[in-house]
């Protein structure tokens, strides 16, 4: 939608402009009219139109001098200049100033309205779309050079584009869920022609580009508000419309980093910069729309940190009850490198269905969500009601506690089972007994020890569960047919 400005001292001419049909034809609307300098000055400065129709005869101040004065607020403003009058020293001065378009007021009409409009809407249109390219360019370019901690070129500030009267904003929208999480989805694209908000008329999008798989950079200019509640209305009405529009059109959650008001590239880049890290990241809390002072605040968590009391494989719901219990009041974030290990939870609980059912409802966006998650799905039984995970967790810690004096009595009492019916399901699941399971894997531990050659024979019986040497070098023959010492050294 353009918006147009009249202005003219003759009420009735103004009526006249307004009655003509051909504006709705190239999507032009009419904000605003003036019948006198002080107030069209006052309009253009609000409204910041696309277009202008100036009278070249006002009082105080003719229609040249009016038309000089805008084009220093705003150089790309398209300025009609009307008159009664076919002279040519009007039309001299006005191209010197840089108005290419005049209409002769007795001779306006649907014709001559529309022809002027389309020239107009012509340059406009082409200077849209190269501005919109150069935009997107040199936000990536800036990105760039933001995550790699140099100095950008103020591609449009330098050129004059941003305009010094308005704000801008920066916004990092990153795409989010189950999968995402897990790693298993191909990259989402979106078009920035689905971003155009027409409801948002202060907003206007200067750029929409991918910069990493999905994350997607914003440059909006703003004519902001004096009003606070208004500038964050507005805010959050712009978040809403990115959100619904990226849940309709790539089906995932939109989290969101908008910057505090820009004034040129170098603001920019700060803002980029304060922001690189997050694309690969995952918030630790379900936050969809963080303001600057909110991410200043986040702190990068590990699962060294994490695993500081850790109750082990087979009493996971205890770990994740104090992980979450750490996290309730904390402002982390976690890298992707460390999101391996919230995807290997979800993989030892064989919890993935649960939780791509529980995405479909609310959107998996952060590490505490999963967490969550694998609560609910232990709290609703999930993953201890069959016989092979039974038997799977034996093994676990068999794996884990090898060295340690074990049965299937000990191994059966961790598990809240019989021991009679551990042995039962463990035969049926690994082919041999809970006994022979154990000196099997006691024997190939040894093997790697044995492979070291760093330790004595007795240190290795030792440190693999076996009571005395004797016993081990029994065992070890039986199973490998030689002695450790032979073992050794072969």
């Amino acid at each position: 939608m353009n918006k147009v400005l009249l202005i003219d001292d003759e009420i009735l001419s103004i009526e006249y402009l307004k009655s003509l049909d051909a504006w709705e034809l190239f999507d032009c609307e009419i904000t605003g009219y003036a019948l006198t300098v002080s107030k069209a000055m006052e309009l253009f400065k609000r409204e910041k139109p696309e277009i202008v129709f100036v009278d070249i005869r006002m009082p105080r101040m003719d229609g040249l001098e009016l038309s000089r004065k805008l084009l220093e607020i705003c150089p790309d403003t398209n300025i009609v200049i009307m008159t009664a009058y076919q002279e040519f020293e009007y039309v001299k001065e006005a191209i010197q100033i840089g108005i290419s378009y005049f209409l002769v007021k007795h001779e306006i009409d649907n014709d001559k309205l529309e022809e002027v409009l389309r020239k107009i809407e012509g340059k406009i249109s082409s200077k849209a779309h190269y501005e919109k390219v150069m935009w997107n360019d040199w936000l990536r370019s800036v990105w760039e050079e933001a995550r790699e901690g140099k100095k950008a070129e103020e591609g449009p500030a330098a050129k004059g584009w941003m305009n010094p009267s308005s704000d801008y904003f920066f916004v990092l929208m990153s795409l989010r869920s189950w999968s995402v999480f897990m790693g298993e989805e191909e990259v989402s694209y979106l078009k920035e022609s689905d971003f155009c908000f027409d409801t948002l008329p202060d907003i206007k999008i200067k750029a929409f580009t991918r910069l990493e798989d999905y994350t997607y950079g914003i440059a909006a200019e703003y004519n902001r508000p004096s009003s606070w509640s208004m500038y964050h209305k507005d805010r959050m009405s712009f978040f809403g419309e990115l959100e619904k529009r990226s849940r309709i059109l790539a089906g995932k959650q939109a989290v969101c980093y908008f910057s505090s008001s820009l004034k040129n590239g170098s603001d920019l880049l700060e803002a980029c910069g304060r922001l690189k890290k997050m694309p690969q990241s995952f918030l630790w809390k379900r936050k969809l729309c963080l303001e600057e002072e909110d991410y200043r605040r986040l702190e990068e968590i590990v699962p060294d940190c994490l695993l500081q009391k850790n109750y082990g494989y087979l009493e996971r719901d205890k770990d994740i009850a104090e992980w979450l219990d750490m996290g309730k009041n904390a402002n982390w974030y976690v890298r992707e490198e460390n999101v391996v290990f919230f995807r290997s939870i979800v993989e030892e609980l064989k919890a993935d269905r649960f939780l791509k059912r529980m995405d479909s409802e609310i959107p998996v966006v952060s590490a505490e969500q999963v967490l969550k998650g694998c609560r609910l799905f232990l709290e609703k039984g999930g993953g201890k009601n069959t016989a092979d995970d039974k038997a799977e967790k034996a093994a676990q810690y068999i794996m884990s506690h090898y060295a340690e004096d074990l049965s299937s009595s000990v191994i059966a009492e961790k598990l809240n089972v019989s021991d009679g019916y551990l042995r039962y399901i463990f035969k049926q699941r690994y082919s041999c007994t809970v006994k022979e399971y154990i000196m099997y894997y006691r024997i190939e531990a040894a093997k790697k020890l044995l492979d070291e050659d760093r330790s004595k024979i007795y240190e290795v019986a030792e440190q693999c569960g076996f009571t005395s040497s004797q016993h081990f070098c029994r065992v070890f023959h039986q199973l490998t047919g030689i002695s450790p010492g032979e073992y050794k050294s072969r």
